[in-house]
């Protein structure tokens, strides 16, 4: 098959539109991972696309992420929501028995009872 010029820049053309169309696409369908709070009205949303969003209330700014910065993005939002994580104190003491039950002295703030 012989081509010319013309219809191989054509069709060189076309071919590129169609790739930075699929990138684009690609780009535009992204999974929200997780969320990471920064401040009270800061926070930080990760992408399934190693893409980051820094959104306040007074910007919004989109970052191509390193796999080193989504690592340590992760790892901060993994231990915000630990923090966040809060159980209230038992009045018992909840202990392990050596019959396998739990113990039910009851105990103040939280804590274990005189034996445990």
């Amino acid at each position: 098959m012989i081509v010319n010029k013309t219809d191989f820049r054509k069709l060189k053309d076309s071919i590129k539109k169609s790739i930075n169309d699929s990138i684009a696409k690609s780009d535009s369908t992204k999974i929200l991972i997780g969320t990471a709070k920064l401040g009270k009205k800061t926070y930080v949303n990760l992408h399934d696309n190693n893409k980051w969003e820094y959104k306040s209330q007074k910007n919004t700014k989109n970052t191509k992420s390193t796999q080193q910065q989504v690592r340590t993005l992760m790892q901060n939002f993994e231990k915000s929501q630990r923090q966040e994580t809060s159980y209230a104190p038992s009045d018992v003491c909840g202990a392990l028995t050596k019959k396998g039950g739990r113990c039910q002295r009851k105990v103040k703030g939280g804590g274990r009872c005189w034996q445990h």
